[in-house]
């Protein structure tokens, strides 16, 4: 619900990343560029869970990492990350057996399936490049090439329709 956040950004969002309006803001980890959204109701609920665990207002949203690590740790937290980050895709492959979903199933399958969902719904490319932060719209288009099979099956039935 938040334009296929990758997994790293989302085990670093604080409650302070969440500002009065119902936006999301911060900083990716990738690129270091800021990112603003807005929160949609599923999103918010979502968060509401968390947000009455403890009256908790501050640090981690998700309880992943530890509220008490800082720039003098930053090795430690990294590996917090990537430790977390494999656990979830772990999670994600056993659910997904049990669903007998036969597709490699990781936490990075949110950013395709949300491309895939906009360009479905005729978002323009620019506007998923700029939701996804690709640095351009070259890097979009190859993200999704992928996914273009339906369009191109469509398009060369159109062609022959009528012979």
């Amino acid at each position: 619900f938040n334009a296929g956040i990758r997994i790293g950004d989302l085990l670093q969002i604080k409650w302070e990343n969440l500002n009065n309006e119902g936006r999301l803001e911060y900083v990716m980890n990738k690129n270091g560029k800021v990112r603003t959204l807005k929160l949609n109701k599923e999103a918010l609920a979502i968060l509401k869970p968390y947000k009455d665990m403890k009256g908790s207002k501050k640090g981690y949203i998700f309880p992943f990492l530890r509220n008490d690590l800082n720039d003098a740790n930053k090795a430690f937290y990294r590996k917090q990350i990537e430790s977390n980050t494999t656990l979830i895709n772990k999670d994600l492959k056993d659910l997904a057996k049990m669903a007998k979903i036969k597709k490699n199933v990781t936490s990075h399958i949110a950013r395709h399936s949300f491309a895939d969902i906009a360009r479905k719904k005729n978002v323009s490319i620019y506007d998923i490049q700029g939701l996804l932060a690709h640095s351009s719209p070259e890097t979009t288009r190859k993200y999704l090439e992928e996914f273009d099979i339906e369009n191109q099956d469509k398009a060369h039935e159109a062609v022959f329709e009528g012979f």
